[in-house]
């Protein structure tokens, strides 16, 4: 889809992700998993639920963009959703060394 002049790919609720090379993967959802019945999402609105909007209203966003104000909101949000998340993941105990593998350990 274009968007704002730029190319979007969204795998909107299928939570389709291709393989890497990754020892783990984090899956990020914008919907609250728990309520879409979703299990091994790291990083959806669940990690950090105050004042969100309402899964009605996050999915008319998904079908037709916001304005701006609300997407720059949303962003926001998602980057507080992660930053509760690395809260209860402290790096050192997510991140593993593969080097023998040849991989650099980083999540992706």
């Amino acid at each position: 889809m274009m968007f704002q002049n730029q190319l979007w790919i969204d795998h909107g609720l299928n939570l389709f992700t291709p393989p890497t090379s990754a020892s783990r993967t984090v899956h990020v959802c914008a919907f609250p998993a728990s309520r879409l019945g979703l299990e091994g999402v790291g990083i959806s609105p669940d990690c950090n639920p105050e004042n969100r909007t309402s899964s009605r209203e996050l999915l008319n966003w998904a079908l037709e963009p916001a304005k701006d104000h609300i997407l720059d909101k949303l962003f926001e949000l998602g980057y507080l959703d992660a930053a509760a998340w690395a809260n209860e993941n402290p790096v050192e105990n997510v991140v593993q060394n593969d080097s023998s593998s040849g991989h650099s350990g980083l999540l992706q």
